[in-house]
């Protein structure tokens, strides 16, 4: 059976882990940037989708940085 989709389960840690406050949400942001960055380069565009969508998620619920998190 062909699809038009695949689905990439992310790490268990970027689906389930939940930040509760901004700096820790933050921080889990750019944790996620980074390993979609490392799945673009390896040309793992699905992996990198997926958690493109979930960062796009943890934008919504912490839509400004700390202050502490913009001077780093």
């Amino acid at each position: 059976v062909e699809a038009d989709y695949v689905q990439v389960p992310l790490l268990e840690d970027a689906q389930e882990n939940q930040p509760e406050t901004e700096a820790e949400g933050w921080l889990f942001i750019a944790q996620l940037e980074k390993r979609m960055t490392e799945a673009a380069k390896a040309f793992e565009f699905e992996r990198a989708a997926a958690l493109r969508d979930r960062i796009a998620q943890l934008h919504q619920q912490f839509p400004s940085k700390p202050d502490d998190a913009q001077e780093s």
